[in-house]
């Protein structure tokens, strides 16, 4: 029987034959493009399997990363020299210290609220005089609106409590401070250094206590409308200490040396912000129910 006499017969053995000729090639070109895929694809290509007998087929995906933004940098406000009339309308807070300042600081347009021994304990409960007669702060801040309240206070509080809470009570001073005068900007000076002779000559007064003490008040700065300022940086010697030629008794500035702390301040001026905070923000002033029992240390008032 011939060939073709065969297929006659047989003719559905002719078309496997014939279709097996045909497609055996394009099975085999398209396996190994597929295995080829699989092999340079290999991390999008994650075993997925034939559903219900339908070929899946993977194709390459152009994958691009989308670029991170991020948040705007808050700009924060910088110190800079000011005019007289910046002083014209400011509050200074202090104790004797500060009282050096107000006699012969130059700030003539200012006012002082200082006295010899005012801590940041009793600063809401001393009476001081103050053009002429004697008045509490708060009374000077309900009366009168500021647009610049400078703070020094802490060299009288070293024999007291700990440096926690002497920052939290700072706190308290600047939470009411806020609540009765919400329009201005309050600038936190740092308590100033003493000579290693003062040092010396005391138990409790030492500049390693100073620096933890203006270290946990400086992180009260909200960087808004409340800022820190630190002074020691115009009146340090080298070593980090109040310099003797500036002080007579090792904690006080000489009248004739107050001159540079003054200059210091008119070169380091700040104004308010309109950037949210970027760090503490006070809330409503509340008055305390409970006072804070303190050990008493200090024999000496500055």
């Amino acid at each position: 029987m011939g060939f073709l006499s065969f297929c006659k017969k047989v003719p559905y053995l002719l078309l496997l034959v014939i279709t097996t000729a045909i497609l055996f090639p394009y099975f085999a070109v398209t396996t190994g493009a597929f295995e080829q895929f699989k092999k340079d694809y290999g991390y999008l290509w994650q075993g997925v399997q034939p559903l219900h007998g339908t070929i899946l087929t993977t194709v390459p995906v152009n994958l691009t990363l989308e670029p991170v933004v991020s948040e705007p940098e808050v700009s924060q406000p910088t110190f800079k020299p000011v005019e007289e009339a910046y002083f014209a309308n400011t509050l200074f807070i202090g104790d004797s210290r500060t009282q050096g300042l107000s006699l012969y600081g130059g700030f003539d347009s200012s006012d002082f609220f200082c006295d010899v021994g005012l801590t940041i304990w009793t600063l809401f409960e001393d009476s001081v005089e103050m053009n002429g007669s004697h008045t509490t702060l708060e009374s000077v801040l309900q009366a009168e609106k500021y647009d610049h309240i400078y703070l020094m206070l802490g060299i009288n509080e070293l024999g007291r409590g700990t440096t926690s809470s002497f920052a939290k009570q700072y706190e308290d001073v600047l939470q009411k401070i806020r609540y009765l005068q919400p329009n201005a900007v309050i600038v936190i000076q740092s308590i100033l250094h003493v000579t290693p002779e003062a040092e010396a000559k005391s138990s409790y007064i030492k500049n390693a206590t100073i620096n933890q003490r203006n270290q946990a008040i400086a992180a009260l700065e909200n960087g808004k409308d409340i800022f820190y300022l630190d002074v020691n940086a115009a009146l340090d010697g080298p070593d980090g200490t109040l310099r003797e030629d500036i002080t007579s008794d090792g904690v006080h500035i000489k009248a004739s040396s107050i001159g540079e702390w003054e200059k210091f301040l008119r070169a380091n001026g700040i104004e308010a912000v309109d950037e949210e905070p970027v760090r503490k923000q006070f809330g409503p002033y509340k008055e305390k129910e409970d006072s804070m029992e303190l050990h008493l240390l200090k024999s000496v008032q500055f």
